[in-house]
């Protein structure tokens, strides 16, 4: 499924569906494949990685078995010798998001939800005091769809600055709006970033963020 948001396209597949693009790994990914101790692990990992090849491919016009990938410094992935091209990857449950974006930075995230996690207990790690607040005064059966909402949304913003967990989650505050029109953020010292949510199912939450223009 091809989703267009906020200035990047975004595709969604299933993992099952999406390892029929594994014979596009290279042999550092299929070595790095065999390494995981889970076969669902090691399956979401080649879903991925086949999906983002056969994508950036496309859009580059390039094989996509012989596409060279390389990683910043705390993880995220790029294209080697792209132009302007950026692509994100995500991966948790049964999908896989891969989020494609030119001449900006681009995030994604997609996480499957726990039952029986904690959420009031990990909340206070990624969450600022007004989310944590607004997280509260929530009915506590909506709070763990909110809960998991506003992590893709974290997340997503964090890959697309390049830093990861690196940076403390909880210097980002976005907040629990309702699905509906990306949302702008802004932290002092990066550059503002438009958010969405990307609609999965009704077990994983997902979003995407991108680099946004200085002016918006």
């Amino acid at each position: 499924m091809l989703v267009h948001l906020v200035d990047c396209e975004v595709h969604r597949e299933r993992v099952a569906d999406a390892l029929v693009w594994s014979s596009l790994l290279n042999d550092a990914e299929v070595a790095r494949a065999g390494e995981f101790r889970f076969r669902a692990d090691s399956d979401r990992f080649t879903a991925a990685r086949g999906l983002a090849r056969r994508l950036v491919g496309e859009h580059l016009q390039r094989d996509a078995k012989t596409l060279a990938f390389c990683e910043g410094p705390h993880g995220k992935p790029a294209i080697v010798d792209a132009d302007d091209w950026r692509f994100n990857v995500s991966h948790s449950g049964d999908w896989v998001l891969v989020a494609i974006a030119r001449g900006r930075e681009v995030g994604v995230d997609v996480e499957l939800v726990q039952p029986d996690l904690e959420i009031m207990d990990i909340a206070p790690s990624v969450f600022t005091s007004s989310e944590l607040n607004a997280l509260g005064c929530l009915p506590v059966e909506h709070r763990r769809a909110a809960f998991y909402r506003l992590w893709a949304r974290k997340e997503a913003v964090l890959k697309a600055w390049g830093t990861g967990f690196s940076l403390e989650a909880t210097r980002v505050d976005i907040g629990f709006a309702e699905p509906g029109a990306p949302l702008v953020v802004r932290v002092p010292g990066f550059p503002p970033v438009k958010v969405a949510d990307v609609a999965v199912d009704e077990r994983h939450a997902g979003a995407v963020a991108v680099v946004a223009d200085v002016r918006e």
